[in-house]
Order: structure tokens, then sequence, then C-alpha cells
């Protein structure tokens, strides 16, 4: 699975000639007297130009929410696609590890003999032991294999999952960056306007302590990082609980199991 591979929002730069037109702005409204205040109110007042910024910046929010969930519907799709094979391997690996321990728990009948095998006297019971025993070994070693198989298509899927979720989570972690910049411009802005309006407002103290000082509220979904979620919620199958088969045996750390038997 390939990285996240949006490019990095711009910066928004606050340059010199918007800076100063927000501080134009306010000091013309202190020079007008805006916003008017009277003597026996004691309300929280706003002016035209913050109410016009918070609409411009909580667009600007609504317009980044809209477009990542345009970017985020394929992303998701993977992720649903990625997690039914997930979930089909799963499947496969248990079947698989069934059968293997199935063929492992069976132990032949060392004087059962054939029908081509009693057809012929004399033949020695070693020699059908020995048979049995091979065909034994055979299967399980089959067996083995397809479990081997299986639990490497599980972990394959099992990485995809993961891949996919990580991406996604960078690129959810991306557009809450692009929201709280846009939250962070418009502070900026608010701050330059009403630095001139407080300093030429006639009543400039009192109106400093009555206005809505507060910028564009913050979503919530936006306020900060999230840990990138882990798709270990589905672990593959012990891989450690298979044993080589030799020569119908299970070699293991301590020595080897007769036949049959299952390794400690």
């Amino acid at each position: 699975m390939g990285e996240w591979a949006d490019p990095p929002a711009k910066p928004i730069r606050y340059g010199f000639l918007l800076r100063l037109w927000d501080a134009y702005q306010g000091f013309r409204d202190g020079r007008r007297r805006i916003p008017a205040i009277g003597e026996a109110e004691k309300a929280v007042v706003v002016t035209p130009k913050i109410e016009y910024l918070r609409h411009l910046a909580r667009d600007q929010i609504d317009h980044e929410r809209g477009a990542w969930l345009a970017r985020s519907g394929a992303l998701r799709a993977r992720l649903a696609e990625a997690r039914e094979r997930r979930q089909a391997a799963e499947h496969t690996a248990r079947v698989a590890r069934l059968a293997w321990v199935e063929a492992r728990t069976w132990v032949p009948d060392p004087d059962e003999r054939r029908l081509a095998e009693t057809i012929r006297d004399g033949r020695p019971g070693s020699l059908v032991r020995a048979r049995r025993q091979a065909d034994h070994a055979r299967r399980c070693a089959a067996a083995e294999t397809v479990w081997a198989a299986a639990e490497s298509r599980l972990a394959a899927a099992v990485r995809e999952v993961e891949a996919v979720t990580q991406e996604l989570a960078r690129a959810e972690a991306g557009n809450r960056a692009r929201v709280r910049r846009i939250h962070e411009f418009t502070s900026r802005r608010v701050a330059a306007y009403l630095q001139q309006l407080v300093r030429t407002h006639p009543r400039g103290p009192e109106l400093n302590a009555r206005l809505d000082l507060l910028a564009p509220e913050l979503p919530a979904w936006a306020e900060e990082d999230r840990p990138e979620p882990q798709a270990h919620d589905h672990p593959q199958t012990d891989a450690h609980e298979r044993r080589p088969w030799v020569n119908g045996h299970v070699r293991t750390r301590g020595g080897e199991v007769p036949d049959g038997t299952m390794a400690p």
C-alpha cells in the first residue's frame, strides 16, 4: 500500500496589505463609534467586521470538510474491501489449522493391512508399519503446507488493513490541520482589527471589556489529533504452533514427539 500522497496545503499567508486593510477597518469603525454602546447596557457587543470574518471562516471550514468527505470516500471503500478479504483469510486459516490438527492426531493402526498387502503372504509387519507412518507424515506435511499458505495470505490481508487504516488516519489528520489553520488565520485577522478598534474608539477600555472576542468556533472533530487506529483487532493464527514433521515425528526444541501426539 502506498503512502498518503496528497500534497501539503499551502500556508495561509497573512500579507501586509490584508493586515493593513484589517487595521484600517478597525481604525475606521473606532472613529465612527462602531459598535455603539449605551451607558446602561452591559451586554456583549460585536461588530459587523467580526461577524463577517466568522461567517467567512465557517464557510471555509465547511468547504474543507466537504472536500475531505469526498476524498475519503475512496479510502473508506478500500478499507471495507480489505477488511472483507481479511475476514475471508481468517476463515481459511482456521479451516486449514483444524485440518492440520486432525491430520496430526489421527493414529494409524500398524496391523491394518490393505487389500493389496494381503494378497502376498509373508509381507513383514515392519514394512506395513513403515508405510503407514510414511503416509501419515506426508498427509501431515501437506496439511501443514496448506496452513502455512493460508497464514501467509492472512498476514498479507492484515498488513493491507493496517496500511489503509493508517492512510485514512493520516488524511483525516491533515484535514484537521487545515481546519485549525483557517481558525488561527481568522483569529489573527480579528486581533489586527480589534487592536485598532479599541485604540481609536472613544470608549475603548469599556469596549474592550464587553466585546465578543471569540473567534469562529472550532469543530470538535478538529480540536486535536487523535492517535492512528491500529488494525490488530483480529490477530492471525498462532504460527508458532506449527512444527515440522520429520520421519513421522514432530521436531520440537526439547526433542521429538512420537507420531500422532500433540507437541507441548
